[in-house]
């Protein structure tokens, strides 16, 4: 479908949608449910970032945090993501549990402040090899 037939649609939609939404709500999520690749799906989300982080950024050391330091430092208070995401995901990419911060979170006093008051929050780390 060309842009010509695509902006043809538009004053069709429903008034306050935009193409993407309407397509993203009608076939998108049929096509995530039905996808062979679903299963695999945020491995492969992970092994794209972590190659990109360590072969185009030059980064070697990575930090993702758990359910729980998310829920601090995103400062959510209703409607937690996946905790699979955060929890399981880390494991099978040999993520380490480790209570020490990035050197960018160390300097924000809150952050270490919380961190110290909660002994149970927890980061994940993985060092990345060349």
């Amino acid at each position: 479908m060309d842009m010509q037939h695509i902006e043809a649609l538009r004053p069709h939609l429903p008034a306050g949608r935009t193409l993407y939404s309407y397509y993203k709500d009608r076939y998108g999520l049929q096509l995530l449910r039905y996808a062979p690749h679903r299963a695999l799906w945020d491995e492969a989300m992970l092994s794209a970032a972590l190659f990109f982080i360590r072969e185009q950024l030059g980064i070697a050391r990575v930090w993702m945090h758990t359910p729980e330091s998310g829920l601090l430092l995103k400062r959510i208070r209703h409607g937690a993501p996946p905790r699979s995401i955060y929890s399981t995901l880390p494991r099978r990419f040999c993520f380490e549990p480790t209570r020490e911060l990035p050197a960018f979170l160390r300097r924000n006093k809150s952050i270490s402040r919380q961190m110290r008051r909660q002994p149970d929050l927890a980061l994940h780390a993985l060092t990345l090899q060349e």
